[in-house]
C-alpha cells in the first residue's frame, strides 16, 4: 500500500503563514469583538483511499483560537482506528503477490486557518485550509513473519463545518456541538479524509 505524496511547494508558504498567525493571535485577540479560545474532542471517523488503504474510527483534539468574529487559528490532533487491507508484499514470489495487513492510524497532526460565518450566536458554518501530517503503522501477514512498517505523508488540507449551541443554561452558554468534514490529504489517485462530530467549549 502506498500513500499518495501530496505536492508540497506550496505547503510551505502555509506553514509560514500559520506560524506569523500563531505568533499575532494574542495581539489581534486583544483588540477583536468576541474573540475566543476554545477547545474540543470529537470522534474520528478516517477513510484512506475511499477504505482500499484502511478506514477506522478514532478519536480527534482541537484547540482554537478566533483572531475575531470570522478569522482564527485552530490545530487538530487525531489517532486511532484501523481495519484490514490487502497490500503487496514480496516474499521473493514473482511477481509480488498480494497479502492481508492490518493498517492502523498512529497519529495525525495539523494547523488550519479558519473562516467562518456566524448567523447568529447560536449556529455557525466554516471552512478550514492549512497542513497536516498524518502517520498510518501497517502490519503485514506474511511467509516471513508479520513484518511492520510506517508511512508518513504531509501536504496541504481543507474541509468545513458546523457548529452550534446548545443548553444555554449549562456552562454560560459555552458549550457547542461540532459537526465538520477534512479532506486532510488529497491527489489525484488517493486521499485522506475523515468525518467527525463533538463537543466544543469555549473559555
Amino acid at each position: 500500500m502506498t500513500i499518495q505524496k501530496i505536492l508540497t511547494n506550496s505547503c510551505s508558504k502555509w506553514i509560514a503563514a500559520l506560524m506569523l498567525a500563531s505568533v499575532a493571535a494574542p495581539a489581534f485577540a486583544e483588540e477583536a469583538d468576541g474573540a475566543v479560545r476554545y477547545a474540543g474532542a470529537s470522534s474520528f471517523n478516517w477513510d484512506l483511499n475511499g477504505g482500499d488503504g484502511g478506514k477506522g474510527s478514532g478519536a480527534r483534539l482541537s484547540l482554537g483560537q478566533q483572531l475575531s468574529p470570522y478569522i482564527g487559528v485552530e490545530a487538530h490532533a487525531g489517532m486511532g482506528g484501523g481495519s484490514s487491507i490487502d497490500v503487496l508484499i514480496d516474499d521473493g514470489v514473482n511477481p509480488p503477490v498480494p497479502r492481508r495487513a492490518d493498517a492502523e492510524l498512529d497519529q495525525l497532526l495539523g494547523v488550519y486557518l479558519r473562516a467562518q460565518y456566524p448567523f447568529n450566536d447560536f449556529f455557525t458554518v466554516y471552512g478550514l485550509y492549512g497542513y497536516t501530517r498524518a502517520k498510518v503503522n501497517i502490519d503485514v501477514e506474511s511467509a516471513l513473519g508479520s513484518p511492520s512498517f510506517s508511512e508518513t505523508q504531509s501536504g496541504g488540507s481543507y474541509g468545513g463545518g458546523v457548529d452550534f449551541k446548545v443548553l444555554s443554561g449549562v456552562l454560560d452558554g459555552k458549550l457547542r456541538i461540532t459537526l465538520d468534514y477534512m479532506v486532510y490529504l488529497d491527489q489525484s489517485g488517493g486521499e485522506f479524509v475523515a468525518r467527525s462530530a463533538g463537543l466544543r467549549l469555549d473559555f
